[in-house]
């Protein structure tokens, strides 16, 4: 599975620029996962650290069962629990039928990898970067 995620790590705003050996140093635990219309994939105060990928769908993002967002094929989610351990601040829910990419980052190698990090987490930004700049813009 982490050759998939390899073939599509320029579609994956997250990996952009790492290297084959970085993604394989940093993903464990990955799975692809089908969600139906309605299923729920992330629960609001879950203590999850998966992060996701979108592969093909569309999913809504609620807070306190608010729409807040749509997260739409090719985005990641799911990120910023995993970076700061903390539980998740949102529930996601399909809108129609999803093929979802779901993995950990091995962040435990972070002290002994650091090189192969560095990308990552700068990607992490500016991607939660593009988050609030959207959420800002909705909410004017």
């Amino acid at each position: 599975m982490i050759d998939k995620i390899i073939q599509h790590k320029n579609k994956i705003s997250i990996l952009k620029g790492l290297s084959d050996e970085s993604i394989k140093m940093v993903i464990e635990d990955c799975k692809m996962l089908k969600y139906k219309r309605g299923e729920t994939i992330i629960q609001q105060g879950d203590n999850t650290k998966n992060v996701f990928f979108l592969m093909h769908g569309k999913i809504k993002v609620l807070v306190n069962k608010k729409e807040v967002g749509i997260i739409n094929s090719h985005q990641a989610f799911g990120e910023f629990s995993a970076i700061a351990n903390e539980k998740r601040n949102a529930t996601l829910v399909a809108t129609e039928q999803c093929s979802v990419i779901s993995f950990i980052l091995a962040l435990d190698k972070l002290e002994n990898e650091f090189s192969g990090f560095a990308g990552l987490y700068k990607n992490i930004c500016n991607e939660l970067i593009i988050k609030v700049d959207e959420a800002n813009k909705r909410a004017k």
